[in-house]
């Protein structure tokens, strides 16, 4: 054999190795090193000279997924909130820490008679911020610091459970509490929604189980018992927007609030076996 054909022949060997190598190939699941129950396929075709297919990336196809339909119910109720969500504090402003500090004790101290004497309880009535700081100034033409004096926060939150009182209940505090009176808003709410979800449960299955119905019937299969059930809800207050500001000593008139309605949602995730 000459050199000429000796190199024929070792192309047309290596040909024909790279070839086989390129044929597609399969690896079960059943093999020792899955570990996770997939199957993996690999389709190659060969691209040798004439022939019109084209290598094709490996792809990964997952077996035994569980079949299913995918929904999510809805229900919602409008009701008349029954609880207000009172924040209400004082600010005070002194040359001596001491002095802001007594005068916010004394006005906070007022605002809290105001509040039991219109019929709220003591545990609903809780501190939420208290903040006392020395109140700097900040000269822009000299660039200097100096102290001013001592400012006082003080803030509670009142859960006033007698909601058609709670104008009456505003008006007197911020009297009470005078110049140093300080609303940072309300909230109505409901003071027992769990008593409207047992209600609002049912009416979001029943409503995922229409929709995973239609969808069933659409793709023309039977609809199966639900695998997977998850809810979400919460009551939506109703804010009052901004904040009410200070206190005074007006008496004339009385702050006109109206709770409005507040609405109550459930939803429900729900995967539905296919018959």
């Amino acid at each position: 054999m000459n050199r000429y054909n000796g190199a024929l022949v070792i192309s047309a060997l290596t040909f024909a190795v790279a070839t086989f190598a390129l044929v597609g190939w399969r690896w079960d699941s059943s093999s020792p090193g899955d570990q996770d129950g997939r199957v993996l396929a690999r389709s190659v075709v060969a691209n040798t000279p004439g022939s019109t297919g084209s290598m094709v990336n490996p792809q990964e196809v997952l077996i035994g997924q569980p079949r299913g339909i995918s929904v999510t119910g809805e229900a919602k109720t409008t009701v008349v909130p029954d609880l207000a969500l009172l924040n209400i504090g004082v600010e005070s402003a002194e040359a001596t820490v001491g002095l802001a500090r007594e005068r916010a004790a004394v006005a906070m101290e007022a605002i809290v008679a105001s509040l039991r004497a219109n019929g709220v309880e003591d545990n609903d009535i809780q501190t939420t911020y208290l903040n006392i700081m020395p109140d700097r100034r900040f000269d822009k033409s000299t660039g200097a610091e100096t102290l001013a004096g001592y400012r006082v926060n003080h803030m509670v939150a009142v859960k006033v459970r007698n909601i058609h009182t709670i104008s009456k209940v505003v008006d007197d505090a911020v009297i009470a509490g005078g110049d140093l009176a300080r609303v940072h808003g309300i909230q109505f709410t409901v003071s027992d929604p769990e008593s409207l979800y047992a209600g609002l449960r049912q009416q979001a299955m029943h409503n995922a189980r229409a929709k995973g119905e239609q969808l069933a019937g659409a793709s023309g299969v039977a609809l199966g018992g639900p695998i997977y059930i998850s809810e979400e809800g919460a009551p939506f207050p109703v804010m009052l927007g901004a904040p009410l500001g200070k206190g005074g000593d007006g008496t004339q008139y009385s702050t006109p609030i109206s709770p409005g309605e507040s609405e109550v949602r459930l939803t429900v995730q729900v995967v539905y076996n296919i018959g």
